[in-house]
């Protein structure tokens, strides 16, 4: 956990400074098209609603051109790749978490984070204390290594089997 609140604040320093830097371009501002909605009989008016719209091109461009913008920038600081690699390395060192335990007569189901993996995996255990006995009975860093593919939610039968 305190390496993760590290990463967070290292990258909010990161990107603290980065308005304040010479040699990125200048921010267009994004567009207002306030949309009022009314909750309980109080209008609130959200200039940036529009944003929230996925399938929108319009969307979809101004997120595209605040990530082309944002890693032209990225790409062109100096100490960059030495951040990088730290930060890998430190979230690398992080220790294995299980989370979503449930079970079932002699066995145990988790799904267990493991950095650098992307994605937790489901695996099973004889025991909270018998970490050794760990098998993967689903890894999705394998299945899709885009780190697309998440378990969402499992339910072991009865039985365990």
């Amino acid at each position: 956990m305190r390496i993760r609140f590290s990463l967070v604040i290292a990258g909010a320093v990161w990107v603290a400074a980065l308005p304040n830097l010479s040699g990125a371009e200048p921010l267009a501002q994004t567009p207002k098209k306030p949309v009022t909605d009314e909750y309980q009989g109080v209008k609130v008016e959200d200039n940036y609603q529009w944003l929230e719209q996925d399938d929108d091109p319009a969307v979809k461009a101004w997120s595209d051109a605040q990530s082309r913008r944002t890693r032209d920038y990225l790409d062109k600081l100096p100490d960059r790749t030495g951040i990088e690699k730290q930060l890998t390395e430190w979230y690398a060192k992080t220790s294995p978490s299980y989370s979503g335990i449930v079970s079932r007569p002699g066995i145990l189901f988790a799904r267990k984070f493991q950095p650098p993996k992307q994605q937790q995996m489901l695996v099973t255990l004889a025991s909270a204390d018998a970490l050794k006995s760990e098998k993967v009975v689903l890894d999705p860093n394998k299945l899709d290594p885009s780190g697309r593919t998440a378990i969402d939610w499992f339910v072991p039968s009865h039985d365990g089997k």
